[in-house]
């Protein structure tokens, strides 16, 4: 009868390791593993941070280096929008070519190349007087995007939110668009329609 007790469980940790990386090659191999796993973890990670919206729709999230405004929910909104409700300006931040598809009936284009320079310009008429509803089809990052450039230039979250699922299900839900327009016949935008 064998009264041996059994190894510790760092012993067997050793003499597998020792099994793994008894040969350079083998040694190259698992570092090479090793490497590839940490990187695609980071990847899943920052990919996260940086998508991933949560179900409060009054949080902030960080996103591209700052804090965009919270989300308003399509079926908080479209109520808002039916009353025609001033204390609300819808605007869309999508380039020039998605806009001429479609867009929302009485929204106001301010789109996010131009953001930086003359969009926020634009924008600082409603604040303090109404809330921007940012909008894109991505269906919220450019709009989130837009929203920390505003930030920048002194906006607050009582001046604006980020329509979190933005066209793509507002057109969905067979909602009206405007179809077919140039958005850039008055060449406001250089950025957008350069």
């Amino acid at each position: 009868m064998n009264t041996e007790p059994a190894p510790p469980p760092v012993s067997r940790l050793r003499k597998l390791a020792a099994l793994i990386l008894a040969t350079p090659r083998r040694r190259r191999l698992t570092a090479a593993a090793v490497v590839v796993l940490a990187l695609a973890v980071a990847a899943v990670v920052t990919i996260n941070q940086l998508t991933r919206p949560t179900a409060s729709g009054d949080s902030l999230h960080e996103f591209h280096g700052g804090q965009h405004a919270p989300f308003l929910a399509l079926a908080d909104y479209k109520p808002i929008y039916d009353r025609h409700d001033p204390g609300y300006v819808l605007v869309d931040v999508r380039p020039a070519a998605v806009r001429a598809e479609s867009h929302i009936p009485g929204d106001i284009w301010v789109p996010l190349a131009d953001a930086p320079t003359t969009g926020w310009q634009t924008l600082q008429q409603y604040r303090g007087k109404a809330v921007l509803v940012l909008y894109c089809d991505c269906p919220w990052q450019e709009a989130a995007n837009e929203s920390v450039i505003l930030r920048q230039h002194g906006f607050t979250d009582a001046d604006m939110r980020v329509l979190h699922e933005g066209i793509p299900a507002w057109e969905a839900a067979g909602y009206p668009v405007v179809r077919g327009t140039d958005p850039c016949a008055d060449r406001k935008w250089p950025l957008a329609c350069s």
